[in-house]
């Protein structure tokens, strides 16, 4: 690992049931895999399907021994090594001991160190992209187990499991009735799509590619592929979330990256695509700051593409783009057939101005996914910065975005959302706390400059946000302003509310 970056480690397990009667439906000859429900409630992949596993006890637990107490202690299956170690008498209770974190004698036993079960077969490692609070490096093993195999789960972190078809779980995806964690999804395609005497044999080398800087494919609903970049852009973030929209017929939206490495990747995996039979239809842009444009000239020339935005983003871009098409509030992309097989499936253009005149976001027909831009973030708070920026021009974007009922938000900084209103109500929340804070300070009574108002309404900030804190105070306060609560004289601003100041 890079010794600058840190990562939890982590482990999880594939469990295959070999042999098991398939329904006459599915005349299968794959056999099933074990999925698991994270619970709802969860921050990191709540409501998601998994593969059981999880974090490490500590720095002298292997990866292997990480795996096979996991698998035991969410599923109730014990590797066939570790049967000598735990008696079958205790087995039950040694679980509860563990789920009420009562940890007994066996248990504390089962924890000391041991050597990797031999039955755990090793597939190599993944991890977390840039762009997440918490990154993970998790390995994983795949494990069989014979027919009559049961997971028994315990209400706690998961809410059920059950052994499944590979086929049909990615076609539930497919159909949007089961949201499967990206990487446990990349990794049943490759099941499904070789086989399991191919997959043992060729996962190793595709997963080492991915940790070499390979793309890979990070799909949290069908039709939308993440590809987070690195770009300048503004701290806590460090990555701007490239989207790959559609199927046969695709579209690249904010091509961000200005470095050369970056773009190379990205136009690596664009061209992987379109080898299988793929059209890139053109750029979508949802507005022209730096971060979400840095790379758009190289992606353009290389494919010759059209690039389709705002008037006003395009007026902004004006003499960067070779094919300029415009975009409007209403306007529709067409995507083709949805990987469903469903028809109609399109991309709404949905004018969202406030972080900039011609900010759009793309609202996806089949599964009510919404590809925010910066709309909203999941690492940070969006900075309104005027003249540009125009803080209840935002918030009436925000209302509006709510309107579409999305499901999953795509945001250009941060994971995705699993609940796109949930996360643009919190937005609204947010900013209506932080405009009774800036009021509150106001009416204290005195002549304020918007740097003495920052400890008043940031007084938790980072001391190194303090000028971006500091812009956003001037989109708050000529928002008040605009409603005549506020007045800016010679010497800074004021209150000039309803309420009286103090005193």
């Amino acid at each position: 690992m890079n010794p600058a970056e840190t990562f939890r480690k982590s482990a999880a397990v594939l469990v295959v049931r070999e042999g098991a009667a398939r329904p006459q439906v599915l005349p299968q000859v794959l056999p099933q895999v074990l999925l698991v429900q994270r619970a709802p409630q969860l921050r990191f992949f709540g409501g998601y399907w998994a593969f059981p596993g999880g974090v490490l006890d500590d720095e002298s637990e292997s990866f292997g021994h990480a795996a096979a107490r996991e698998l035991f202690e969410e599923t109730g299956l014990l590797v066939k090594d570790w049967d000598a170690l735990v008696p079958s008498a205790d087995r039950a209770q040694l679980r509860r001991d563990l789920l009420s974190e009562q940890e007994s004698p066996a248990w504390q036993a089962l924890l000391r160190p041991q050597p990797d079960p031999p039955a755990l077969h090793r597939l190599g490692a993944m991890r977390t992209p840039a762009f997440a609070p918490v990154r993970y490096h998790t390995e994983f093993f795949l494990y069989r187990v014979g027919a009559d195999a049961r997971a028994e789960i315990l209400p706690g972190e998961l809410s059920q499991g059950e052994f499944v078809d590979p086929e049909e779980a990615l076609e539930q995806w497919r159909r949007g009735e089961r949201l499967i964690v990206p990487p446990v999804r990349t990794l049943l395609e490759m099941f499904v799509a070789w086989g399991p005497d191919r997959f043992l044999a060729e996962v190793p080398e595709r997963l080492a590619q991915y940790l070499a800087g390979r793309i890979p494919p990070i799909a949290n609903s069908p039709g939308v592929c993440l590809v987070p970049l690195r770009t300048p852009t503004i701290p806590p973030a460090t990555t701007t979330n490239h989207y790959l929209v559609g199927e046969r017929e695709l579209y690249l939206v904010d091509p961000g990256t200005p470095y050369a490495s970056e773009q190379g990747a990205l136009i690596g995996f664009l061209e992987e695509r379109i080898a299988l039979g793929s059209k890139l239809r053109g750029i979508l842009l949802t507005h022209q700051h730096h971060d979400h444009v840095g790379g758009l000239e190289a992606i353009e020339r290389h494919f010759q593409v059209p690039v389709h935005a705002h008037p006003h983003t395009l007026a902004e871009l004006a003499g960067r783009i070779q094919t300029p098409l415009p975009l409007n509030d209403g306007d529709r992309i067409d995507l083709g057939v949805a990987p469903d097989g469903s028809e109609d499936w399109h991309l709404k253009v949905v004018h969202t101005p406030g972080h900039a005149a011609g900010h759009l976001v793309f609202h996806e027909s089949r599964y009510g996914t919404l590809i925010g831009g910066d709309l909203a973030s999941t690492v940070s708070t969006i900075v309104i910065e005027p003249p540009e920026g125009h803080l209840a021009t935002y918030l009436a974007s925000l209302r509006k975005a709510i309107e579409l009922g999305p499901t999953l938000f795509y945001p250009a900084h941060g994971p995705v959302a699993r609940d796109g209103v949930a996360l643009l109500r919190g937005y609204l929340t947010h900013r209506a706390l932080r405009e009774a804070r800036l009021a509150e300070a106001l009416r204290k009574g005195g002549v304020w400059s918007p740097g003495a108002l920052v400890p008043e309404v940031y007084p938790e900030l980072d001391a190194r946000m303090a000028g971006l804190a500091e812009q956003s105070l001037w989109a708050g306060l000529i928002k008040l302003q605009e409603e005549g609560l506020a007045q800016l004289g010679e010497l800074g601003w004021s209150w000039r509310g309803s309420l009286p100041a103090p005193g």
